[in-house]
């Protein structure tokens, strides 16, 4: 049985209720107002979309990849920097953010994660930040790692002045450099922290509701290249709840991620280091085990009485081209009397065709569904050859790096580049083989 609660989790935080709902309501009205009477400048756009970036960043490269998730480490003024700038998108500070959001990847879709998804879209976009939640608001148990960095614990103790000190800071940097103060205040400053705080929020209720599950289907998470775009790439949410201590959300080099680009950058320029990835053998077989685990589902689910659907769907469009045939030779037959007993003769003949014919079709489509599921089985040889090769290479470069001279580690490197496009091939090889099958059958009733 769970310990009883100290508190009610349905008890309004009426500090985070106020600012969450105040905050977007000033912002819209003051931009209305200064859009209408003073007229909105390129240069507050420009402003509050680098401020966004800036602030964002803050919060996917810091917040969430480096404090939260230890997917990478960096210097200490790196830490400095994605702290303060993350506190400048006014999201609590480090060690409450982070603790929320370890409490979401433990305890995902159930009771104890702060934003369940499963409580609708409402609740883990903004509602749950007006309650006290599962937690209370000041359980901090679950970060200790993060409640030692003296980086962090100034920025926690200190949080507000930190957030309004560096907001203020950017604002007036921008109002400084274009003499559009009063916009810069309104755009690139209110308006901008709205802006921010809510596309973060999607990743919490949308990408939990609306996209792809090709890695998991164990919890709501779903991978969306829309949101990536407003969320600097943290809209793959599928892949980060497989692979949370990898420090990249988009997986593939050109997937929008500026997050995992800016992780990158800084390790060339010495910022950064440790940068974890997920091996991609690993990977891929995930993505494979996922896709087995889907087909098995609907495979199960087809039966027999799902094939003799399919096999109808086959012919459906051939039968109505017999049945007009019949009717035009009906037809025929009744206005032609001259031709007798020989035109009732010619019909039962020409049934006898059409039911062979039949025969033949339905033979004929059992035949091609046994083709595609050979296909798949082939496909799916080939794959597991592939991962088991690129597990070795990966395996092989580790070992060998330490002790082998200049040349062997480059050729280990290129034979490890060789497994993995050849592994990318033929993860692609069956998950075709697999949509020629699922073509033939999706849309058709379920067997009773």
């Amino acid at each position: 049985m769970p310990e009883p609660l100290s508190h009610d989790p349905e008890q309004i935080d009426w500090f985070n209720t106020v600012f969450i709902l105040a905050l977007p309501a000033i912002a819209l009205a003051s931009t209305g107002w200064y859009v209408l009477s003073v007229g909105l400048g390129w240069q507050e756009v420009v402003a509050a979309v680098i401020l966004w970036f800036m602030t964002g960043l803050g919060i996917t490269a810091g917040y969430h990849r480096l404090f939260s998730h230890r997917t990478y480490k960096a210097k200490t003024g790196v830490r400095w920097a994605l702290s303060f700038l993350g506190a400048a998108a006014a999201q609590n500070s480090v060690i409450a953010w982070a603790s929320d959001h370890r409490r979401h990847h433990s305890y995902v879709d159930s009771e104890k994660d702060p934003y369940a998804a499963t409580r609708g879209f409402w609740w883990s976009h903004m509602g749950w930040v007006m309650r006290k939640g599962y937690w209370g608001t000041d359980n901090y148990s679950n970060v200790p790692d993060l409640r030692k960095d003296p980086v962090l614990r100034f920025q926690h103790d200190y949080y507000p002045l930190v957030a309004l000190a560096v907001n203020l800071l950017l604002v007036l940097a921008a109002g400084a450099l274009t003499g559009r103060w009063l916009g810069m205040f309104i755009i690139a400053g209110i308006l901008r922290v709205v802006v921010v705080q809510h596309f973060t929020f999607f990743i919490n209720s949308l990408a939990h509701l609306w996209g792809s599950q090709p890695w998991s289907s164990a919890n709501t998470s779903k991978d969306n290249w829309a949101l990536s775009l407003l969320t600097l790439g943290e809209g793959y949410h599928n892949y980060h709840h497989s692979f949370e201590s990898d420090y990249r959300n988009g997986v593939r080099w050109y997937a929008y991620d500026p997050s995992k680009w800016l992780i990158w950058a800084m390790s060339r320029l010495g910022l950064s280091h440790d940068l974890k990835r997920t091996p991609e053998d690993i990977v891929l077989r995930k993505r494979f085990e996922e896709g087995q685990r889907t087909l098995s589902e609907r495979l199960g689910g087809w039966g027999e009485a799902k094939a003799e659907a399919w096999a109808g769907k086959m012919n459906q469009g051939r039968d109505e081209l017999v049945s007009r045939f019949e009717a035009l030779k009906d037809q025929m037959s009744a206005s032609q009397l001259e031709l007798g007993e020989s035109a009732d003769e010619f019909q039962r003949r020409l049934q006898e065709k059409v039911s062979d014919w039949k025969g033949q079709l339905a033979f004929q489509a059992e035949d091609l569904r046994l083709q595609l599921l050979e296909q798949i089985r082939a496909a799916e040889e080939s794959l597991e050859e592939a991962l088991a090769e690129l597990k070795t290479r990966r395996q092989e470069l580790r070992r060998g790096g330490k002790t082998a001279d200049r040349a062997q580690i480059r050729e280990m490197k290129i034979a490890l580049r060789r497994a993995r496009r050849s592994a990318r091939r033929a993860l692609r090889g069956w998950e075709q083989a697999v949509d020629r099958y699922r073509e033939q059958f999706d849309g058709l009733p379920s067997p009773a």
